[in-house]
C-alpha cells in the first residue's frame, strides 16, 4: 500500500539562495539528511552551507519522483547527474473512458467522442523532446503507456515503454515496445551534452574509461593518456566496448564510431593471441607475457619491450606459444 508521505525539496546555498539540488524522498528524513550524498553535494555545502525547502509535500512515491524528475530537466545549474527510476503508477479504467488513440492527433490522442487534442507535446531547454503528457482528473500520464496499453493491456510492473525510433513524441503504436530499463539504455543514443561524444565512455584526467553491461554486469576497462597518448586512449577505450556490444544494442545507440586501433591488438592491452597478453613484470617494465600449459614448471616467460621491439616480442612470444600448445 502506498503511503503519501513522500516529497520533493530543494536545496539552495545559504549565501546567495541558489537551488544547487532537487531530491524526493519521506518528509523530514531525506529532505534534511547530510548522509549518503554526492561529492558535488558535500562540496558545496562545506563551502556555502545550505538550506532545505519543501517544494511540494503529501506525495506517494511515484508521484514525487515524477515532479521530481520534470524539475530536474527545467532547472539550469543544479548538481544532479541522474534523474530517479519511476516505478509508474498504474493507469486506472477512467482515463481510457476519457481517451482515444487517433494517428489524426500529434500527441496521438484525442478526447473521446471530441476532436480535442489529449496532452501536450513538451521540450527541454535545448530544444530536443521530452515524453508527452497529458492529465485526466487533475492525474497526469505519460501518453505512450496510455497508448501502448490501449492495445496491449497492463505494462508488466519494472518494464517501460521505449519509443523505437527515439522520438519520444512519435507515440505511434508501431513506434512502441515494453522493454525493462536494460534494453531500454541500449536503444538509447549519446545525450548531447556528453564530454566524450560516445556512450560509455568517460574521461578521467589520465585515462580513458569504457564500461558495458554483459549478462547484466557492468564491466569496463581504463586507458592511459600517459601511455598511449590523448586520442589513441579515447581510440583503444571506443574499440573494447565496440568490440563486447552485442546484437542487443540498437544502430541509434552504437552510432556512427570510426576506430583507427590497429587490429593485431585489442583495446584492452591484450594481443588478440590466445595465452599471451600486454604485462607489466614485476619490476614495472613493459613485456609481452607467455602463458604455459598446466602442469609445466614454469607458469610465464616474458619478452620484455626495453629489449625487444613490439613487433619482434610478439614474434617471439607466438613462436613460443606454438612450441608449448603443440
Amino acid at each position: 500500500m502506498k503511503t503519501n508521505n513522500y516529497c520533493v525539496y530543494l536545496h539552495r546555498r545559504k549565501d546567495n539562495g541558489e537551488i544547487f539540488y532537487i531530491g524526493s524522498g519521506i518528509e523530514g528524513r531525506r529532505d534534511v539528511a547530510k548522509n549518503n550524498r554526492s561529492r558535488s553535494w558535500v562540496k558545496i555545502v562545506e563551502q556555502f552551507g545550505f538550506t532545505s525547502e519543501i517544494y511540494k509535500r503529501g506525495l506517494d512515491i511515484d508521484s514525487a519522483r515524477l515532479l521530481e524528475s520534470q524539475l530536474i530537466e527545467k532547472t539550469p545549474n543544479i548538481i544532479n547527474t541522474r534523474k530517479p527510476v519511476l516505478s509508474f503508477k498504474e493507469i486506472p479504467q477512467e482515463v481510457f473512458e476519457a481517451l482515444e488513440y487517433s494517428e489524426k492527433s500529434p500527441t496521438f490522442l484525442f478526447r473521446k467522442g471530441t476532436s480535442r487534442v489529449a496532452g501536450d507535446l513538451s521540450f527541454r531547454p535545448d530544444g530536443s523532446a521530452k515524453r508527452a503528457s497529458v492529465k485526466v482528473n487533475r492525474e497526469t500520464y505519460i501518453v505512450s503507456r496510455v497508448v501502448w496499453t490501449i492495445f496491449n493491456g497492463a505494462i508488466p510492473a519494472n518494464k517501460i515503454v521505449d519509443h523505437i525510433d527515439g522520438n519520444p513524441h512519435n507515440n505511434l503504436v508501431s513506434n512502441l515496445r515494453v522493454v525493462d530499463f536494460r534494453e531500454n539504455a541500449k536503444n538509447r543514443k549519446t545525450p548531447s551534452n556528453s564530454k566524450s561524444g560516445v556512450q560509455g565512455l568517460r574521461e578521467r584526467p589520465n585515462s580513458w574509461e569504457s564500461s558495458v553491461i554483459i549478462n547484466g554486469v557492468q564491466i569496463g576497462c581504463s586507458f592511459s593518456k600517459l601511455k598511449y597518448g590523448f586520442e589513441q586512449a579515447k581510440q583503444k577505450a571506443i574499440a573494447w566496448r565496440l568490440e563486447r556490444l552485442d546484437d542487443s544494442y540498437t544502430a541509434r545507440h552504437i552510432g556512427e564510431i570510426v576506430t583507427n586501433v590497429d587490429p593485431s591488438h585489442d583495446a584492452c592491452g591484450y594481443f588478440k593471441e590466445r595465452h599471451i597478453r600486454y604485462k607489466k613484470t614485476y619490476n614495472k617494465t613493459s613485456a609481452i607475457e607467455v602463458k604455459h600449459p598446466v602442469g609445466s614448471y614454469k607458469k610465464f616467460t616474458y619478452f620484455a619491450l626495453n629489449k625487444y621491439t613490439i613487433e619482434y616480442a610478439l614474434q617471439l612470444a607466438i613462436e613460443l606459444r606454438d612450441r608449448l600448445y603443440a
